[in-house]
């Protein structure tokens, strides 16, 4: 499950001066699940993480599995994941949601994130989250489970800003 982005390639050429800035925001779509059901998806891949007690410990077993996978996986077929934090929850320190983006698109308003093509899976969507939880079953033994998740569009910083 690869997060597309809708924007042109970065070439020798952006590293003018005068380039133009990507927009300070951007629009994803794909895939959420809760904190309780992350941590059991990351113990099915990563048995190691069945004592890391924090949410955000579960988030780093997963990233250190993404980056550790057999070298016949193609990196493409793995998602980063975005820890989502509802109101009251940063506080705590602790996220509500991870997030799993496919794709994204210049954030324009609020209306966007309601928008169908947004916010209701696509064939492609769908065929790349079948691709993930086939690839995670197949070639690492774990479990995704799908009914956990929900599809959303999400409001994001761009990358360049963080």
């Amino acid at each position: 499950m690869s997060t597309q982005t809708h924007s042109k390639a970065t070439t020798s050429a952006d590293k003018n001066p005068r380039r133009t800035l990507p927009p300070k925001y951007r629009a994803l779509s794909g895939y959420s699940l809760s904190s309780d059901d992350f941590q059991t998806f990351v113990i099915s891949i990563a048995p190691s993480a069945i004592n890391a007690g924090s949410p955000i410990a579960y988030v780093l077993h997963y990233d250190r599995w993404r980056r550790n996978l057999p070298q016949d996986v193609p990196r493409e077929q793995v998602p980063s994941v975005i820890c989502l934090f509802r109101p009251g929850d940063k506080e705590q320190g602790e996220p509500s949601h991870l997030f799993f983006p496919t794709w994204s698109a210049p954030y324009q308003n609020r209306e966007q994130l309601t928008q169908p093509d947004f916010c209701i899976p696509n064939g492609l969507d769908v065929a790349r989250l079948e691709e993930f939880a086939r690839m995670v079953e197949d070639k690492c033994g774990g479990k995704l489970d799908k009914t956990a998740l929900k599809f959303e569009c999400i409001k994001d910083l761009h990358p360049y800003y963080k």
